[in-house]
């Protein structure tokens, strides 16, 4: 791995980290702004997961619908982000689709 690519995904952690402190204080808006630059650096199928439940929490259905989706395709551990998925379909009004992704998730 180049030295270039290690400080980026050096920096995208850091970025992460902060993204997540900023979530656990519930400040969602905060938290989308850095993981959305960490996820610029070195995407990652958790940075997608936590950027579709910030959506969630914001009521921005659509977006976290698309990063829910995301890290469930390219995660390697998509159980989580499946149900935040489901979550946001059921927000969404779509309950076949979110029951869908839940079975998805158990299988």
């Amino acid at each position: 791995m180049s030295d270039k690519i290690v400080e980026r995904k050096s920096k995208s952690s850091g970025l992460h980290d902060e993204g997540t402190a900023a979530m656990k204080s519930k400040d969602y808006v905060a938290a989308i702004v850095k993981f959305t630059a960490a996820a610029k650096l070195s995407p990652h199928f958790k940075t997608y997961e936590l950027l579709g439940e910030c959506y969630l929490e914001l009521k921005d259905i659509p977006q976290a619908i698309k990063y829910a989706a995301a890290a469930a395709g390219i995660g390697n551990n998509q159980f989580r982000a499946r149900f935040i998925l489901a979550k946001a379909l059921v927000e969404f009004g779509d309950i076949q689709w979110a029951v869908d992704k839940l079975n998805e998730a158990l299988r």
